[in-house]
């Protein structure tokens, strides 16, 4: 209780000098409430709340970081649910000296999604702003997004639209915070079921293995916690990857040392940060950066096929590799390393055993890279490919 109570105590006290030295307000957002309390649409309540914080971060608000916010709400017995009361609201300002909370309700009625926010002054208890959205409930991404807007607007910018979320698929995210709602009520395997569907249906969504990885600690199953540790692992390498090869400008492991030393990062500090992060020395050219994230999308597919026999993971994060290679070759056709973002799409293809394509990337690669580093393998597949496809 002394931990948690020095806990609150450093939170209150950090964003009082944060108010104090900015201008902007310090804005807290809640928990959206379930209005009708259907179960079946309860997901959207912490959903709602993690989409606007993603879509409002800007210069022009400071937003508290929702674990800080919900370590002190959960101290204090307070529902995250929405602005319960202006006692409550009053009270949460008091404690993080939070300047402004937004919260509101949504309700799902004849297939119509209803979802209202309001900013409130946590000082007076002043609704700032209220706003509504309404749209079918199929268009719950187009909501989110123009609450946002909404928002932005009472703050003066406008938001950077982009997903929120990590994935664009409903049914993904819905399975992610059906997950989450297990874990809060210590209902572990129907968690981990949750999250392994959310991965189904999008395996390019990161969050949900953080999820399963944490619910099979809590079902004591550590092989698999072992397992799901190492896939997520790689799934943040290759957002780094990927993070890497689209900055622009790209910025090679050299010129990355060069701008850290004149930062005055020590040698030791940039030993450290490339030894726990090795792939900022893979690749000097986007191209190569993004073969480099191909490999690891294969060693993703490869482990989920291995570790949990999860065939469907697997060949979603192959198609991914495809679909790189697609781009690729329009943005960079000329590319010197080209040939070996279409052999790691060969190697796809020829996983997911669709072997038209097999033949076709075969004779790409043999008619355009003739002396291609890897022919006798591409040869190999080529004429495998014809036992199955006759090419017509």
């Amino acid at each position: 209780m002394i931990r948690r109570n020095a806990l609150i105590f450093l939170l209150s006290l950090l964003f009082y000098i944060n108010s104090s030295i900015f201008s902007q307000p310090v804005v807290s957002i809640l928990h959206f409430e379930n209005i009708s309390g259907d179960r079946e649409s309860g997901w959207m309540s912490r959903s709602l709340a993690d989409g606007l914080t993603a879509l409002l971060r800007n210069e022009a608000l400071i937003l508290v970081e929702r674990e800080n916010l919900e370590a002190v709400i959960e101290e204090q017995k307070f529902s995250l649910s929405g602005l319960t009361d202006e006692e409550t609201t009053l009270e949460i300002g008091r404690l993080l000296n939070t300047t402004q909370l937004i919260g509101g309700g949504f309700l799902i009625n004849n297939g119509v999604l209803r979802v209202t926010a309001k900013i409130t002054d946590t000082t007076t208890g002043e609704i700032l702003f209220s706003s509504s959205v309404e749209e079918g409930a199929g268009r719950y991404f187009e909501v989110e997004k123009a609450l946002a807007r909404q928002l932005a607007g009472y703050y003066g910018f406008v938001p950077h639209i982009e997903d929120s979320h990590q994935t664009g698929s409903l049914t993904a995210l819905n399975s992610y915070y059906r997950g989450l709602l297990y874990m809060d009520s210590d209902d572990y395997s129907n968690a981990a079921e949750a999250f392994q569907n959310a991965l189904k249906e999008d395996p390019s969504f990161r969050d949900p293995g953080e999820g399963l990885e944490e619910s099979y600690r809590f079902l004591k199953d550590f092989r698999k916690a072992r397992y799901q540790r190492e896939i997520n692992g790689l799934y943040r390498r290759l957002d780094s990857l990927l993070d890497r090869a689209g900055a622009e400008p790209f910025v090679n492991y050299g010129d990355w040392v060069v701008q850290a030393m004149s930062e005055g990062k020590s040698s030791d500090e940039i030993s450290a940060y490339t030894q726990s992060h090795p792939e900022i020395t893979w690749g000097n050219s986007p191209v190569e950066v993004y073969w480099h994230a191909q490999n690891v999308m294969s060693d993703i597919a490869g482990n989920a096929k291995e570790y949990f026999d999860d065939t469907a993971q697997a060949a979603g994060m192959y198609r991914r590799m495809i679909g790189l290679s697609a781009v690729i070759q329009e943005e960079e056709p000329d590319d010197p390393f080209l040939p070996e973002i279409v052999y790691q799409e060969l190697l796809a293809w020829h996983y997911l055993e669709e072997w038209a394509q097999v033949y076709r990337v075969c004779e790409q690669i043999m008619m355009t890279w003739p002396d291609y580093r890897m022919m006798w393998a591409v040869e190999d597949f080529y004429e495998q490919s014809l036992e199955f496809y006759s090419g017509d």
